[in-house]
């Protein structure tokens, strides 16, 4: 059927007798189809695209070609229509990486200097510098080769284990020290398996007991358990790169350092090495109430504070992208809806902080039925911006709440704000606000 009359001429009954079309018990008529929803980007009205991706792919590369394709389509399209991105995820990863990147580099550059400055060793610090790249780098190829992607967690769980690599490496270094030091006339390698045999019960203990630790994360379901899921295993595989690292190859490095003298004829003299006193440590072992005390306060501190300390998923963060729900009173139709928030749009469009936005009314970002008095608007801030994104949403909730004045105990348009990460975690747990 493709025109009214052929509509109107549809037969409904035919019993040889007489034939029934549409038209004998009903009129036709075209008039325009009833909208549940109603969608506006950056003004004016528009199609909003989605692109999700699959669970294994790449998000940048993802986002680079949807970039080159939307290229190609702007120039296939009318000269009226433009394609422009409202919110790519791609950007927030890629700073999100460079930031923790960036402190994962200032972090090893501190450390190092830490090393130098305590171990006064030129060969302990070199054997010590060389180590941790060493394990670093068997670490990527294992994250490598189970699948794992660089992302917030593996990067964030590479950077927290820094440390505990630095501190296995230094431990090994200074029994070896030590052990030459016991011993002068001992050749290196002698040197090297004497520390390490006395060493390795102490490193095997140590090892499993830290990764021990994060055993039960490993047992959490659900958005939490996927999250802590990632950094435990980041932070397993490091560990145990670090384990294998410093008692097989700190060992080499040690020896390919090290420069054996032979011993001369004469008699060598053993150098007394004296032992400085701490008088801070010999005051608290005269006085052990004192460190009673001490400890009952940490135990005290240990019940009382965490109680007090507020809780949430997700540390604070700018995301540089505002989720913005609104709904108006139950019953307000979508033309109503529509007007009323074109009045939003003046104060959102006059904000110098906003690079773009979209609005969906009649449906949301999340995964529930939407009402035709409610939607959301997503804002996707400047990159180069002076105010923050909790400084933008506080001035954008005081103007929005200054035109829509509460009546009665029900406001007129009722806002709740949030960022995007933090609004789809509240979906999947079936949270409706942000």
């Amino acid at each position: 059927i493709n025109a009214k009359d052929q509509l109107e001429n549809l037969v409904i009954s035919n019993n040889r007798k007489r034939v029934i079309r549409l038209k004998d018990f009903a009129e036709i008529a075209i008039q325009e189809s009833i909208e549940y929803t109603r969608i506006n980007a950056n003004g004016h009205d528009g199609v909003l695209i989605a692109v999700i991706k699959q669970p294994n792919a790449n998000l940048i590369s993802l986002s680079s070609d949807m970039g080159d394709k939307i290229t190609q389509l702007q120039k296939i399209l009318p000269h009226d229509v433009s394609i422009k991105p409202y919110y790519v995820q791609a950007d927030f990863v890629n700073d999100s990486i460079r930031s923790v990147s960036d402190c994962l580099w200032i972090g090893l550059l501190l450390a190092i200097i830490v090393a130098i400055i305590f171990l006064r060793s030129i060969k302990a610090s070199a054997t010590v510098l060389i180590t941790i790249p060493v394990t670093l780098c068997l670490s990527l190829i294992v994250l490598y080769g189970l699948g794992y992607t660089f992302n917030i967690m593996t990067l964030g769980a590479v950077a927290a284990a820094l440390g505990l690599i630095i501190d296995d490496a230094i431990v090994v270094v200074e029994q070896i020290h030590r052990t030459h030091e016991e011993h002068p006339r001992e050749h290196p390698l002698t040197l090297v398996k004497k520390a390490i045999d006395y060493l390795f019960p102490a490193m095997v203990g140590s090892s499993i007991s830290t990764i021990v630790i994060f055993i039960p994360f490993l047992l959490m379901s659900g958005v939490a358990g996927a999250y802590f899921k990632v950094l435990t295993n980041t932070m397993i595989i490091t560990l145990v790169c670090s384990f294998f690292v410093t008692w097989i190859g700190l060992p080499v490095v040690y020896l390919l350092l090290s420069r054996h003298k032979p011993n001369s004829q004469k008699q060598i003299k053993e150098e007394e090495h004296h032992v400085k006193k701490q008088k801070w440590v010999n005051w608290f072992i005269l006085r052990p109430y004192v460190s009673l005390a001490i400890v009952a306060g940490a135990i005290l501190a240990i019940v009382i504070i965490p109680p007090m300390l507020e809780t949430g998923f997700l540390p604070e963060m700018d995301e540089g992208s505002i989720v913005f729900d609104y709904s108006s009173p139950p019953g307000t139709s979508l033309d109503e809806t529509d007007r009323m928030l074109h009045q939003v749009e003046k104060i959102i469009i006059k904000e110098p902080e906003v690079g773009a936005y979209s609005r969906r009314t009649g449906t949301e970002m999340g995964f529930f039925i939407t009402e035709p008095n409610r939607g959301d608007y997503l804002i996707q801030l400047k990159k180069n911006r002076k105010k923050t994104t909790e400084d933008v949403i506080s001035d954008l909730r005081q103007k929005i709440a200054a035109i829509f004045p509460t009546s009665g105990d029900h406001p007129a348009l009722r806002i709740d704000f949030g960022q995007v990460i933090n609004d789809m975690l509240g979906d999947l747990m079936t949270s409706v606000q942000p």
